[in-house]
């Protein structure tokens, strides 16, 4: 019936409930139940009214009129949702610590207005006070330059925090020993040598930072500067460990000649 026009126009009065009817005759016929302060008014005042109606009613018919033209009123619209607001910004670790030639990887989460939190490691913008100590990458990771201390901040908008990160000295990453698989002759002494590869790419003679160790000392023992003495035919597993690294090789003791 939307944008339909009607040119017969009948108003019909229930006769007592303050609810009138229009009938609306055109192409199609529809009867409309109206509750209008207006229409009321009107239909209160027709009493005895003649004509067709609803049984127990009044009616009263207008006519020929100029045409009606009737239209759905439009729904009102639904106020729309405050959009969110990023209010702060959370970098985790906070206080983190890695050694020189390593990486320590941030993550940032953003809190919004409603306390939810969405993770904006890869959108905020990272940066590193200090680039002599610490350089940070656009995915919040971190690789330590040198000894030292540095400021990570995270920036997004007008939305900032920062985080402390401290690059300690390069860590022992492997260890080689020389000789490899010796064989010495009872009675005799053999020097080791340890050298160290470092997390800054960094090559060193370690031989004296190890620790020596010998797992048969009946057949060799090894000094602190890495000799060893032969005590026994026999084999044994000499040892250098530094830190979290260790090698070993195999120490073969034959008859003295």
């Amino acid at each position: 019936m939307s944008g339909a026009t009607y040119n017969w126009v009948e108003l019909l009065h229930d006769g007592g409930e303050g609810i009138c009817f229009v009938e609306l005759r055109g192409l199609h016929t529809y009867r409309l139940r109206i509750r209008v302060l207006v229409v009321i008014a009107v239909c209160a005042c027709m009493t005895g009214c003649g004509g067709g109606g609803s049984s127990g009613g009044s009616a009263m018919s207008f006519g020929p009129q100029l045409p009606l033209t009737v239209s759905p009123t439009p729904s009102p619209r639904p106020s729309p949702s405050p959009s969110l607001s990023l209010v702060a910004l959370a970098i985790s670790p906070p206080s983190p610590s890695t050694a020189k030639g390593t990486t320590q990887s941030f993550s940032v989460q953003g809190v919004f207005s409603d306390n939810s939190t969405v993770d904006l490691t890869t959108q905020v913008q990272w940066h590193s006070s200090v680039t002599g100590v610490a350089t940070i990458s656009a995915q919040g990771v971190a690789f330590g330059v040198g000894v030292g201390t540095t400021t990570i901040s995270a920036t997004l908008g007008s939305v900032s925090n920062t985080a402390v990160l401290t690059v300690g000295p390069a860590v022992a990453t492997g260890l080689d020993i020389l000789p490899v698989n010796a064989v010495v002759p009872l009675g005799t002494l053999q020097p080791y040598q340890a050298t160290g590869h470092f997390s800054d790419g960094t090559v060193a003679d370690v031989t004296s930072l190890v620790t020596w160790e010998s797992d048969d000392a009946g057949v060799a023992t090894i000094s602190l500067s890495g000799l060893a003495t032969t005590k026994a035919i026999g084999s044994t597993t000499i040892r250098a460990v530094l830190g979290p690294v260790q090698q070993s090789t195999l120490l073969t003791v034959t008859a003295a000649v």
